[in-house]
């Protein structure tokens, strides 16, 4: 599930200031500030409250008006923060230099770890003078980049952004998302990469946690976020209109209506057997249900995976199986295997709780990679999927890792290093037991650019190429 993250926004550094002299100013005085600084009053937020009403409980807003971003109102407001916001950096004397700084840290080219469909590497890409990354394509790993959808002629201020957010398994069709500025709103687009034709099924602008293609590549399951309302998820069929979309999901289960804060995200298991949705209650949340749908079975239900545990939990699929990540009764985290329909209490125990907090993990050539944070560095941890130890990964350097990405015979992971300008990308090839270490050494050389990464009588081994 793609975007299992779901969706982020950008922040913009720029407003800070004056949203440090909007707390300390008083209104109708000159702020004052050092080195010689001085500002008017800030400008100030009409009050138009509104009262919502939550389950009985009514809420007062005074600001709802400005969540309309298209709103004259709010776009008059905008301007008068980003002048206000001007007035003071222009009076910054060391501006210049720090502007000169950042931009030599963060003018550099960056990629995202990439997808990998039908032999090919599908991936977001930024050059080092763009303002936005574009989606790339590449044929077999040292191959030349093509650019599939050019950001930067999107619009005119280059503050528009696209993402990936679904590739179907043959590497024919691109799921992506388009972005107008930091807008929470994206637009879903369909690409048929073979002959670089955009599908006319677009989905409008809105919040949407989380897309993925229907088994067979016939349509799109998505879930979308509608204000005042709640998450819903629907299933799009291509080549039918918007308005012919099914609602699967949303609203209400088993009785317990969901509401605005039960935010839910839906998407498709690798192998396209599973619709699984999770819902989670509360900002942040306090609690994760995970539902399952077996797609091989028409008009099949949702069956509880996790229903009705306190706690924050994620699922991984493989197969017909399906690991859990949670801190249910064990708050540094554990995994455990869990079957659709069965009670936490038959919850077959994985990997027990430890010392240090699990921060992540995945599924990859049938193991299990668990990443934990240890003195300020990931550290991750392979296993086989009955929780056996089996090796380790060895990052470049001290720094926070990712998640562990991969399929069958490879996997790609991306490591921060511990300087502010250095993101480096590791690849990483599993290697049968047949394939020999000294057991002597940790790291011999195993051809041109790789080095053995575990020792003894490991079933695997992760190798890394040093040419990555």
């Amino acid at each position: 599930m793609q975007n299992r993250k779901l969706f982020s926004g950008k922040r913009r550094v720029a407003i800070a200031p004056a949203l440090f002299f909007l707390a300390v100013s008083v209104p109708a005085q000159t702020v004052r500030g050092g080195n010689g600084i001085e500002l008017p009053p800030p400008p100030v937020a009409a009050v138009k409250t509104v009262v919502d009403d939550y389950h009985g409980v009514k809420v007062e807003d005074p600001y709802q008006w400005l969540e309309d971003a298209k709103s004259p109102e709010t776009r008059a407001w905008i301007d008068a923060e980003n002048e206000y916001t001007q007035k003071y950096l222009s009076q910054v004397k060391i501006r210049p230099e720090i502007v000169k700084q950042l931009t030599a840290l963060q003018r550099v080219d960056s990629y995202t770890v990439p997808w990998v469909r039908g032999g090919e590497y599908f991936f977001e890409k930024r050059q080092a003078e763009e303002n936005q990354a574009s989606i790339y394509m590449r044929k077999g790993w040292k191959g030349e980049d093509e650019r599939l959808i050019d950001a930067t002629n999107l619009s005119t201020d280059q503050n528009t952004s696209v993402n990936i957010l679904d590739i179907s398994q043959e590497g024919n069709l691109l799921v992506y998302g388009v972005r107008q500025g930091g807008a929470d709103e994206l637009t879903i687009h369909t690409l048929n990469v073979k002959d670089r034709t955009e599908l006319h099924d677009v989905l409008p602008a809105a919040r949407y946690f989380g897309v993925s293609l229907s088994p067979g590549n016939k349509g799109l399951y998505y879930a979308r976020f509608t204000p005042h309302e709640g998450t819903t998820v629907w299933l799009h069929t291509f080549g039918s209109p918007l308005e012919k979309d099914v609602k699967v999901f949303g609203g209400e289960y088993r009785g317990v209506k969901l509401g605005e804060l039960d935010l839910i995200g839906a998407g498709v298991t690798d192998n396209q057997h599973y619709l699984i949705v999770q819902i989670s209650h509360g900002v942040p949340a306090t609690r994760d249900d995970i539902l399952v749908e077996d797609l091989r079975k028409p008009e099949s239900d949702f069956v509880p995976l996790v229903y009705g545990v306190d706690g924050h939990t994620r699922a991984e699929n493989i197969g017909d199986r399906f690991f859990l990540m949670t801190d249910a009764q064990a708050p540094n985290g554990r995994i455990v295997e869990a079957v659709p329909g069965e009670e936490p209490s038959q919850w077959k125990p994985v990997i027990a709780e430890g010392r240090n907090v699990i921060d992540s993990f995945s599924i990859v050539g049938g193991k299990l990679f668990v990443s934990r944070l240890k003195d300020v560095k990931t550290e991750t941890t392979i296993y086989s999927l009955d929780g056996k130890q089996t090796g380790t990964l060895s990052y470049p350097g001290i720094g926070s890792g990712s998640v562990v990405y991969g399929r069958r015979r490879f996997i790609d992971t991306t490591q921060g290093r511990a300087t502010p300008t250095s993101l480096r990308s590791q690849r990483y090839r599993l290697i049968p037991r047949r394939t020999r270490c000294r057991r002597s050494s940790t790291r011999r050389r195993m051809g041109r650019g790789f080095r053995c990464l575990s020792r003894g009588r490991r079933d695997w081994r992760a190798t890394a190429r040093r040419d990555c």
